[in-house]
């Protein structure tokens, strides 16, 4: 015969106590998560909204800024990341739009062969020479496939445009790239882009850049901090 074990009702309770407790942990631990979870999300969603409402009141402000010559400006509806579009300087070193992020820009794509791109130019580098430093640029991107850098940089000069730093792209696809967004009609084209390197708005055709009205826009969007 094999020896009996005697279990103790007692030990069994405590068992019993044991595993209730340890249920009723477990179950108030996956409540909290779940409630902690729930509160998250709401509190992100909440700072999504709030990030959207004042990011609406900054633009908004913008385009009550935009005046003249510059109420004709297409402003962005939706949030149009802009930060991939490339290019190369002088040297042919391979640049983003993200490596000039950190203040607004008005980024500017031209042809020497275009015509009104040539009565443009020295209005883009006057608003440069005035407001260009550590809040604000004006970066000019030449799309001409064949002329040679030496053509490229005469032509900046005999326009008094040579603060204008020489950027390229004589692929054109940073053209083709915003034509496709329906943003480019022809050249010259022009993109006020935020800190971030988000669109602000678009301007297709030639602009008085450096009159009272374009600075006051461009003023605004330093101020709002976009």
């Amino acid at each position: 015969m094999f020896p009996q074990i005697f279990i103790s009702p007692k030990n069994n309770n405590k068992k019993r106590q044991c595993f209730l407790l340890f249920s009723i942990i477990l179950l108030s631990f996956i409540i909290a998560l779940n409630i902690y979870a729930t509160i998250a999300h709401s509190h992100k969603k909440a700072q999504a909204i709030n990030t959207d409402k004042a990011r609406a009141e900054k633009m908004l402000a913008i385009q009550k800024a935009a005046k003249g010559f510059f109420t004709h400006m297409r402003f962005a509806d939706t949030l149009l990341d802009m930060k991939e579009l490339s290019f190369k300087d002088i040297q042919g070193k391979d640049y983003k739009l993200s490596d000039f992020t950190g203040k607004p820009m008005l980024i500017n794509l031209w042809a020497i062969w275009c015509a009104p791109c040539r009565t443009e130019m020295p209005e883009l580098a006057q608003l440069k020479r005035e407001l260009g430093g550590e809040n604000f640029d004006v970066i000019a991107i030449n799309i001409d496939k064949t002329a040679s850098p030496e053509k490229i940089q005469k032509f900046l000069q005999d326009v008094h445009a040579n603060n204008l730093l020489y950027y390229r792209d004589e692929t054109m696809d940073i053209f083709n790239n915003v034509r496709k967004q329906g943003l480019a009609l022809g050249l010259p084209i022009t993109f006020l882009i935020d800190k971030n390197g988000h669109l602000i708005a678009s301007f297709n055709g030639a602009a008085p850049w450096a009159n009272d009205d374009a600075k006051a826009l461009i003023r605004a969007v330093i101020k709002e901090a976009l």
